[in-house]
């Protein structure tokens, strides 16, 4: 089994809204194309703090999170990235944990539900939900 490494755009979602509104222009939206880890194991997409930098989000929050070695860390949490997944063309706006500089990016499992999108191992590789080839599929119970 294989670790599953995603091409991923982030985009600061607050100057998509500036760009449709036009109040800037297009080379104004701060954007970025990078690869991420999936992490099934891990809830919210983690990005290291130069990337939140670089795309200028907004932080909106501080939590205690938990990692798999059992230590807890505070860390921010950061709003408005739009993850958009190059490979499938399927995106999300959510929020981020703001994690140490210079550590891998990982993608948790609230950018995949949001998308629909699920790690097939083997294959090493996102795959689209076979019940929902055109568009994400959302539970709602």
């Amino acid at each position: 089994m294989g670790k599953v490494i995603s091409k991923i755009k982030l985009t600061n979602k607050d100057d998509l809204v500036m760009l449709e509104k036009g109040y800037i222009t297009k080379d104004k939206v701060r954007s970025i194309v990078t690869e991420g880890l999936v992490d099934t194991g891990a809830t919210y997409l983690c990005l290291p703090e130069e990337i939140v930098d670089q795309l200028g989000l907004e932080i909106v929050k501080e939590v205690t999170a938990n990692y798999a070695d059992g230590s807890k860390k505070k860390k921010k949490i950061a709003d408005g990235v739009r993850i958009t997944f190059m490979d499938h063309g399927r995106e999300a706006t959510v929020m981020c944990v703001v994690e140490n500089r210079g550590t891998q990016i990982l993608i948790g499992q609230i950018p995949l539900e949001y998308t629909d999108l699920h790690p097939d191992c083997v294959k090493e590789k996102l795959e689209v939900n076979p019940d929902s080839p055109d568009m994400p599929l959302i539970e709602i119970f």
